[in-house]
């Protein structure tokens, strides 16, 4: 049984995404998410897959027009790099233990925002389906199409033997109900 899946999600999913207000204001309202699952038959815990994010992540920069980027880890004090390769080498120069994947990466061309990475809430705990218990990153970009991305991530799931275990199409916008934005408030 191949337990390395990666699921997609093209778009903002009814009453589960919601905006994301960094993104809005720099112009970025699209979104796509790479959703990694943790769940190894091998594994009591959960697993990061540190070579498949990598690489997904090398293949989908690479399909993203900048000409700078800013990538943060999440450390005492925020840690940022300004390329994929100082950031890998950054996280495999971590004792095992202490090893986290980035929390955000900003990719820029000519000082203009062109696409902005965040780890979602959901990140490692919980969160509903497709998202429960996994690493979780949100793409924002200004390209409401992400064909793109898609054909990026099959690529290298086909390359590194993992398995697009989904495929989720959302709304351009997020639909958040009256009645989840209530409980929200309440919580």
């Amino acid at each position: 049984m191949n337990d390395r899946t990666v699921k997609l999600v093209s778009g903002y999913l009814p009453n589960i995404d919601f905006p994301d207000q960094t993104a809005q204001e720099m112009g970025l309202p699209f979104r796509f998410a790479v959703v990694l699952d943790t769940f190894r038959e091998s594994k009591v815990d959960m697993f990061f897959d540190a070579e498949l994010f990598f690489i997904l992540f090398d293949r989908i920069f690479g399909v993203i027009q900048h000409d700078a980027m800013a990538i943060e880890f999440d450390e005492e004090g925020k840690i940022a790099f300004g390329s994929l390769d100082a950031a890998t080498e950054h996280f495999y120069n971590l004792p095992e233990q202490d090893r986290e994947p980035f929390v955000q990466a900003l990719l820029s061309l000519n000082g203009a925002p062109t696409s902005l990475v965040r780890a979602e809430w959901h990140y490692r705990v919980g969160g509903p389906e497709p998202y429960h218990d996994s690493y979780t990153y949100s793409i924002y970009r200004r390209s409401q199409d992400p064909s793109d991305l898609v054909d990026a991530c099959r690529a290298v799931c086909a390359e590194q033997r993992a398995l697009v275990a989904g495929e989720f199409q959302g709304e351009s916008a997020p639909k958040i109900s009256l009645w989840k934005r209530i409980i929200n408030t309440i919580r």
